[in-house]
């Protein structure tokens, strides 16, 4: 006699790399460079020079900026890389790069090197020097790559984890597993071979023992009218067609009979190894 058999199987899998996308704003040290022409007065003479008004400049520049962060929940946790690009009022763009620090489900905290394009003197002109253009020198600026440090904050477009993707998935898997419980359950292997559903009424004398099936499949019996008033779980006992042990206890076994037909007409309880009780079926 061949008994159906389910067990579940872990299986730890390897974390891998992913990459997320997240927007925001990061504030950069990256700024443009101030200029005026200074008029003096020397020895009776006027003179002219370019100077940079270093208090005129921003302390900090803010950019709107895009980042793709690559993380490893397993290795990192909540720690990953980012490396972005931004653009605030000129028309030059950022570069960002360093770490993060995801908090929560959706905002990202980033911080690290940048680097863009910067106003700076026009070529050909030096600081402390005669405007080498006069009044339009500097009308228009040149411009020159550096590097700074910048801080950012931003919002994840799509923070679900892994598990959110699987849990419809799970549920759907366990719905399965359950219909199939119902119509394989444990207990119907021994009624499927005896070609008859061991469910009913069996009585014996003024006790009662109702034989049912739950919604997940297990095989149940529901004592009455005697001194042992109880529900019992019913298990399969792999070495003996149509017997069943109770509760998982040792000792306390059902057997469904007579073995020489297909039909179902007895049950024999056994409460322990000394007695016997056979209940007949309504």
């Amino acid at each position: 006699m061949l008994y159906a058999a389910g067990f579940d199987v872990w299986v730890r899998t390897k974390e891998d790399y992913s990459v997320s996308f997240n927007g925001g704003i990061a504030f950069s040290t990256l700024r443009d460079h101030q200029y005026y022409v200074k008029t003096a007065t020397v020895n009776g003479a006027e003179t002219k020079t370019v100077e940079e008004n270093t208090d005129g400049r921003d302390q900090f520049r803010p950019d709107v900026a895009i980042f793709a962060t690559v993380r490893n929940y397993e290795k990192w946790k909540n720690f990953a890389v980012s490396f972005g690009f931004g653009t605030g009022d000129g028309s030059s763009g950022r570069y960002f790069a360093g770490p993060s620090w995801i908090v929560g489900k959706n905002f990202i905290l980033n911080a690290g090197w940048s680097g863009g394009k910067v106003a700076v003197l026009p070529n050909g002109q030096t600081l402390h020097e005669k405007p080498t253009n006069g009044e339009n020198t500097l009308a228009q600026l040149g411009s020159r790559f550096e590097h700074g440090f910048y801080v950012g904050i931003g919002f994840l477009f799509d923070s679900r984890k892994q598990s959110d993707f699987l849990g419809p998935l799970t549920t759907t898997q366990t719905t399965q597993e359950s219909t199939q419980d119902k119509k394989t359950g444990d207990a119907q292997p021994a009624a499927a071979a005896a070609g008859s559903s061991p469910a009913g009424e069996y009585v014996s004398g003024g006790m009662v023992v109702t034989v049912k099936t739950t919604e997940g499949g297990k095989l149940q019996a529901v004592f009455a009218g005697g001194s042992d008033n109880r529900t019992v779980t019913l298990s399969p006992d792999a070495s003996t067609a149509r017997k069943y042990t109770i509760d998982g206890e040792a000792g306390r076994t059902v057997t469904f009979g007579p073995k020489a037909t297909g039909d179902i007409t007895t049950f024999e309880y056994k409460p322990d190894s000394s007695s016997t009780r056979v209940y007949t079926r309504k």
